[in-house]
């Protein structure tokens, strides 16, 4: 069974972009390697390893157990796994403690949290500006 460290579609409240997304469409699994470029419109969560370039009309998951090489582009993505190159979204970036991305971040609003490493550069696009926050959903 995987383990979901960002995503829980369950009845509750949970991660704020996930919260107006519907359900999975797409699942890449723990233990799996896809190469090649990913396109859909409906929302993928990725538990394996991704070599390739996505532009998904929906929302992203990258799990903390996911590993992504290449562009990972989408309308919201949401990164606790380790991404090598550019994480770009149409409307939002959340990234979770365990990111690690190594490449640009760009999007209209950023969200990063506390832990979550960028080995390159954030660029938020559209002149929107930066909102501080804390965390205060409960850690379950």
């Amino acid at each position: 069974m995987m383990k979901s460290t960002v995503l829980d579609l369950g009845t509750k409240q949970n991660r704020r972009t996930l919260d107006r997304v519907g359900g999975v469409s797409t699942v890449i699994g723990a233990g799996s390697t896809f190469k090649g470029d990913l396109h859909g419109k409906e929302n993928f969560v990725i538990y394996g390893q991704v070599e390739g370039n996505s532009d998904i009309e929906g929302a992203l998951v990258l799990e903390e157990e996911g590993k992504w090489k290449g562009t990972l582009k989408g309308r919201y993505v949401i990164v606790a796994g380790a991404v090598d190159g550019d994480v770009i979204a149409n409307e939002k970036i959340e990234l979770a403690p365990t990111a690690k991305v190594t490449g640009n971040v760009v999007a209209p609003v950023i969200a990063i949290a506390e832990g979550a490493v960028v080995q390159g550069q954030m660029k938020m696009v559209g002149g929107k500006d930066a909102t501080h926050f804390t965390d205060q959903r409960d850690e379950k």
